[in-house]
């Protein structure tokens, strides 16, 4: 219920859904670079992308550098209330003003080849032996080039249209589902940056679905229940969300005999998943007189009492908002994972040359109370699935991916067969269809 001078709840009720077909996907989707040029030309440039994160440019003139495919961006605070992005580019010979990947503080722009000296504004301010040029330099067009920026929650967010849609029009019901969070008071707490061997579509699948949670994940199983997973899409299937709920066993999977398997006599012995849990809000086996079913209420309690206790208002959020994760999908490349006090930010992004590859950022954030000093930045972990330790499921999911990408350029497959459970999968191609193919497609 909403109360006055009380911020609206996230909504969680079901929603009409587009009518989106029940076509095959075509796998070349993943595998053709010809498609992939169709998605820049028509999508990337068109659609509003996130840049990085906000808490990275908090001073007039500290700036943060990002790529996507075969362009480069600067984006700085130029001032208390703004924000620029431009094409990390010097306008007189091409050279990269910064490089592609890092953050810094600069009071003006100068290109390391020539010297050109720009102001933080993007404006032409020194030129060396400007007399040379006889011809004049035409002030004007000599100017950074700008992208359109705008900023959500902890995020920047950049578009390379000058006609695209506002920022808050083209997110729809993504701000009221999920401000009641106050993104505002996350801080950044882990930074990755890894490739991964599959395009960049399969990389958004992957955490599109949990239909392939007992097989690929099994030791989730105990804790997270994917039988009955409430599924919605928004805004003509830019966006999703699948509300994957937490506490007990897998409702589908979690029999006696998967139970057995799993070390438990049987299905309503607690687990040693929920046991951590309560554990690590403070009630420990001693003192815990409940069952398997009452695992979840008392750790949604705990986790309310504790976060009151922080000083961190939670009264905006439901009760399993606080143990639950709310997985949100933002088109066409970003995943939510959100919980009590904290985001999982995975994004997905276009290798700049193949297909089969793709750039994955997978970021954590902590709400804290509000006013509390900033954690230090914490330092950007680059690799591959190889050579950077990463949590279980997620190992389990970059294997996987390489595995499913190298199918795709099979002879033996037909095309992608998805059921109601991987719709989120769909609504993403259907919306990836009207940017590529128009809306009557």
């Amino acid at each position: 219920m909403v109360t006055e001078n009380r911020m609206p709840m996230t909504p969680l009720e079901r929603v009409d859904e587009p009518d989106m077909g029940t076509h095959l996907i075509d796998q070349h989707r993943y595998t053709d670079p010809e498609f992939a040029k169709l998605e820049w030309d028509r999508m990337w440039t068109k659609v509003w992308n996130i840049a990085g994160p906000l808490c990275d440019i908090p001073e007039v003139g500290d700036y943060f550098t990002q790529t996507l495919g075969r362009e480069s961006f600067i984006f700085m605070r130029t001032g208390e209330d703004e924000i620029k992005g431009y094409y990390n580019i010097c306008p007189h010979r091409g050279s990269r003003l910064r490089p592609s990947i890092g953050l810094g503080h600069a009071e003006q722009i100068q290109c390391p080849f020539h010297l050109w000296t720009f102001d933080i504004e993007g404006e032409l301010h020194t030129v060396p032996d400007r007399q040379h040029f006889v011809n004049g330099i035409p002030e004007e067009k000599q100017q950074l080039a700008e992208v359109r920026v705008d900023t959500w929650g902890p995020f920047v967010f950049f578009n390379m249209n000058e006609e695209a849609e506002p920022l808050s029009e083209f997110l729809g019901v993504i701000p009221s589902h999920l401000d009641p969070y106050h993104f505002e008071d996350y801080h950044l707490v882990q930074d990755f940056e890894l490739i991964w061997e599959c395009n960049w579509k399969f990389a958004v699948d992957q955490f599109a679905e949990i239909y392939h949670l007992p097989a690929l994940h099994p030791q989730l199983i105990e804790w997270w229940d994917t039988a009955g997973t409430p599924l919605d899409v928004y805004d003509g299937g830019k966006h999703s969300r699948q509300l994957i709920r937490q506490g007990y066993p897998d409702g589908g999977a979690w029999t006696d005999e998967m139970a057995r398997r799993h070390g438990y006599d049987d299905k309503e012995m607690i687990t040693d998943s929920q046991w951590q849990q309560l554990a690590a809000v403070g009630i420990d086996k001693d003192s815990f007189e409940g069952g398997v079913n009452d695992v979840r209420p008392a750790i949604t309690k705990a986790r309310r009492e504790l976060y009151e206790q922080m000083g961190v208002d939670v009264s905006a959020l439901h009760d399993e908002q606080l143990i639950d994760d709310y997985h949100y999908m933002i088109f066409p490349n970003i995943t939510l994972n959100i919980g009590g006090t904290s985001l999982t930010y995975f994004r997905a992004r276009p290798h700049p040359t193949n297909p089969d590859q793709c750039l994955w950022d997978y970021q954590v954030y902590a709400r804290l109370p509000q006013g509390a000093p900033a954690p230090p930045r914490p330092s950007t972990v680059r690799g591959t699935a190889r050579d950077v330790e990463v949590f279980e499921a997620l190992a389990q999911d970059m294997a996987q991916a390489q595995i499913v990408q190298e199918s795709y350029h099979s002879q033996g497959f037909n095309g992608i067969l998805l059921n109601s459970e991987e719709r989120r999968i769909r609504a993403m191609h259907h919306a990836l269809e009207q940017y590529l193919y128009g809306p009557d497609r």
